[in-house]
């Protein structure tokens, strides 16, 4: 990516300035997944027009540190008012060059959220938790400051439980705050289909889920389990999951809150059967197929403190 932004770099600052801010992401390959967002937020004619704007462009790889479940999310066209609140948060209605900025301030965008701006030299701006890979890219309707994190305001994603999205998330603080993760699962893509079509049996998935780990911290934290994603400004680094790869789904503890008791078996010995939706009999959650191994996403709130857990 690096590589990339240096040649991006050499071709914006030979720019006059003439293209557009639309023209211009266009004209940098690493901002693709940008502009393939513009297109479907329907936001191309906004920032065609006069303006000004200023634009904070995340790269594709910012997009891509997002957990997949997420990116499909805010580009599931069903979810475009999520798409233009994620994106127009990233958007304010005037231009904004690096040297009009101070050491720290909040600026308002247009989606209604603020941005906090650090400011602490040419090469070390950041905007919330993203730092500006490439400012001050002239255009001839504002300025696009490149960024390397999706900004994402809070309240934004969906957080109810549905058949594309039901994500969970445990924040687990270190002993003595030094350092902070975030583990996100997504649900969804594993539990039976039918599921979906009886609220109170996904209510009941849920409140069980959540229910058992507030009884019961594996990790001996004072950690806690929530029906929704992790907050990516809070924890903007996503780092390997190490000896957490393939962990366990869930525990026996867990599983006899449905298994032993409404389906007559004692897990982790229940066979894969087809669920009687009708009957409020989901058993399909107690076999195999449910309960394989899972692979969670893991971010951390600072470099610094995320290099500190590799040790």
């Amino acid at each position: 990516m690096l590589k990339s932004l240096a040649v991006a770099a050499v071709c914006l600052t030979q720019a006059d300035a003439t293209k557009d801010i639309v023209e211009l992401a266009q004209s940098v390959p690493d901002l693709s997944t940008l502009v393939t967002a513009v297109v479907a937020g329907k936001l191309v004619k906004t920032l065609e027009s006069a303006g000004p704007w200023t634009v904070f462009a995340p790269t594709n790889e910012a997009f891509a540190a997002l957990p997949n479940t997420t990116l499909a999310t805010i580009l599931d066209p069903y979810n475009i008012k999520v798409l233009d609140a994620l994106l127009t948060y990233h958007v304010l209605p005037e231009a904004v060059f690096s040297k009009d900025l101070k050491a720290y301030q909040t600026v308002k965008t247009v989606q209604g959220g603020e941005l906090i701006v650090l400011n602490e030299g040419p090469k070390a701006i950041t905007v919330n938790s993203a730092t500006v890979t490439l400012a001050d890219n002239a255009a001839s309707n504002g300025v696009v400051h490149i960024i390397d994190g999706v900004l994402i305001p809070d309240g934004v994603l969906p957080e109810g439980c549905t058949a594309k999205r039901c994500v969970f998330s445990y924040t687990n603080p270190r002993t003595g705050g030094v350092v902070q993760r975030c583990g996100e699962v997504d649900a969804a893509a594993r539990m039976p289909a039918d599921i979906f079509a009886d609220p109170a049996a996904v209510e009941e998935y849920v409140t069980a889920t959540i229910k058992y780990y507030a009884l019961v911290n594996t990790e001996g934290t004072p950690g806690k389990l929530v029906q929704k994603g992790c907050n990516y400004q809070t924890y903007p680094v996503k780092g390997p999951c190490g000896k957490r790869c393939n962990v366990p789904w869930t525990t026996p503890e867990l599983m006899k809150l449905t298994c032993d008791v409404k389906c007559g078996c004692k897990y982790p010995a229940c066979p894969d059967v087809p669920d009687q939706p009708g009957k409020g009999f989901f058993c399909s959650l107690c076999g195999p197929t449910f309960n394989a191994p899972i692979t969670p996403d893991y971010y951390y709130m600072s470099h610094t403190d995320y290099n500190s857990t590799l040790h």
